[in-house]
């Protein structure tokens, strides 16, 4: 299945969970929180900082893929999985996106639909997709469950007070890593109204890489004793 077809199914499921209802003009509202100017930002986003308690700024971004801001709408929540990649590529002179991208060019009409930067990722910059390989120190020191679910209620009470956010539908969509972030954030802010998990686990993401682990050492024919002694 693409990923485009993907992200289609799991906004289907949304629109049906949430009874969305029409989104309503915004009659001259404005988001309280100010944009930030940020030239090489795509068309069609539009980003936030936001403080944390520590001093530093979250990056967050709304995909409004053209869609009128300041109207009232549910939130949509995006929560990418593990690695230090940017929500944004550059491609030799052009910033492309990713899924949530994707997601903000599917459900934008409906959803306010917002992404957060990881911490210490580099805005535009791949990294090693998935992995803290040649990540930042800032990123290695905060790529942690408690860091990523602490952002994500943050982001979650900032907009919330915001007139242009219709507070009685929060959605949060979670993909690989990002599913267990969202469940954390469920259980933590009594707002949040409805959860989809995409691609996510149970375990931690470290019974993942001893999966993954296993498997290759299975294909390469290695015995059942030696793989056991070696993820052991």
């Amino acid at each position: 299945m693409s990923i485009r077809r993907f992200a289609r199914l799991a906004l289907a499921g949304f629109a049906l969970l949430s009874l969305l209802v029409t989104p309503t003009p915004g009659q001259g509202m404005q988001w309280k929180l100010p944009f930030v100017k940020h030239d090489e930002l795509p068309r069609g986003f539009a980003e936030w900082h936001i403080p944390r308690r520590d001093g530093s700024m979250m990056t967050a971004f709304l995909a409004h893929h053209q869609h009128d801001p300041a109207v009232r709408k549910p939130l949509l929540v995006y929560l990418d999985g593990s690695g230090a990649q940017s929500q944004f590529t550059r491609h030799d002179q052009a910033v492309g996106y990713g899924m949530f991208g994707l997601v903000g060019s599917i459900a934008a009409g409906g959803y306010h639909v917002v992404g957060i930067e990881k911490r210490g990722a580099v805005f535009g910059e791949a990294a090693t997709p998935g992995s803290a390989q040649a990540a930042s120190l800032e990123y290695q020191e905060h790529a942690t469950f408690d860091d990523r679910v602490g952002d994500a209620c943050l982001l979650l009470a900032t907009l919330l007070e915001e007139p242009t956010v219709d507070p009685t539908r929060v959605l949060l969509m979670g993909h690989s890593e990002g599913a267990g972030v969202a469940a954390g954030v469920a259980a933590r802010e009594p707002r949040v109204t409805h959860v989809a998990f995409l691609s996510g686990t149970g375990p931690s993401q470290f019974f993942d890489l001893i999966v993954l682990r296993r498997k290759a050492m299975q294909k390469a024919g290695v015995p059942a004793e030696e793989i056991e002694s070696s993820v052991g």
